[in-house]
């Protein structure tokens, strides 16, 4: 078993529950970040001059001592995953990719350009999944590592903060609840009741955050083809409070803010209506 703590990673031997035994321990300065595959520790770690590093430790044989080697990454780093001979740092806006296959002297590999900061990531097989906060989630294509390809998205209810990913469905912390989508490669992400229940989602306003709120509000919608679209508040006796869109809207995930500070407290109905369909979602203003 690996751990670390303040200043310190460290290997205990728990073959015997009753007698753990450590087996060694590295001295770094803030260890904020681990991960394990195989025999090698994958840690961020801070150097003596508070710069953030990717530390990769040796820990074959550990009563023989740690050999670590270094890379320098930038200080804005978020969250970080490992797989075969890559590693993967999310930065603010992108992806940065390293070689590993000489641990002793990694190479930077490239980035991958996106609209959000992941706030954790996994990867399963060629897809790496990401949980961007507010922005729901997004899977990457990695089977080409030095051309990865966005192969869906989801704006889910509340803000994903943590993410699973297993035999093609995605499990989702969305702060207040806990969501479990399906995804189909290429390129689709649907929404399921269950493991064995898929919904479509083909046109659908995906979130309303906060809700409740006192002043301001974003209504997260998604649309697989470009569409007319409307997207209206209403009170609740049906009359028509504010038009947040109306027009020709392109495929994809999209977003439009509601501001209510010269509006009344109440229930209202955000509704989204794209041809002869529509889509609602109730928020609650509080003053």
């Amino acid at each position: 078993m690996i751990i670390y703590c303040v200043s310190n990673i460290g290997l205990i031997d728990i073959s015997d529950p009753e007698d753990p035994n450590s087996l060694g321990t590295i001295r770094v300065l803030g260890p904020q970040k681990l991960a394990v595959t195989q025999n090698y520790a994958y840690a961020i770690i801070e150097n003596n001059n508070r710069e953030a590093e990717l530390g990769i430790f040796n820990i074959n044989d550990p009563r023989g001592g740690f050999f670590p080697s270094y890379f320098p990454i930038a200080n804005r780093w978020s969250c970080f995953a490992v797989s075969g001979v890559n590693v993967f740092i999310a930065q603010p806006g992108r992806i940065d990719i390293l070689d590993i296959t000489n641990r002793s002297q990694p190479e930077f590999v490239g980035s991958y350009e996106h609209d959000f900061t992941a706030d954790k990531m996994v990867i399963e097989g060629d897809f790496l999944y990401l949980a961007c906060g507010r922005n729901g989630i997004e899977v990457i294509d990695i089977s080409d590592i030095e051309n990865p390809q966005t192969a869906g998205y989801y704006n889910t209810p509340g803000r994903a903060l943590d993410i699973e990913a297993s035999n093609g469905y995605i499990y989702v912390a969305d702060y207040s609840s806990f969501e479990v989508y399906e995804f189909t490669p290429p390129n689709w992400i649907s929404k399921g009741t269950d493991v064995g229940t898929v919904l479509p989602t083909e046109f659908s306003i995906t979130s309303v955050y906060p809700n409740p709120f006192n002043s301001t509000s974003t209504i997260s919608y998604s649309l697989s083809a470009q569409s007319h679209t409307t997207i209206g508040i209403y009170n609740i006796r049906g009359q028509l409070v504010d038009v947040l869109q109306n027009g020709m809207v392109p495929k994809g995930r999209h977003e439009v803010t509601w501001d209510a500070q010269a509006t009344g407290a109440g229930v209202y109905l955000v509704r989204m209506s794209y041809g002869n369909n529509s889509s609602m979602r109730k928020v609650i203003l509080m003053k």
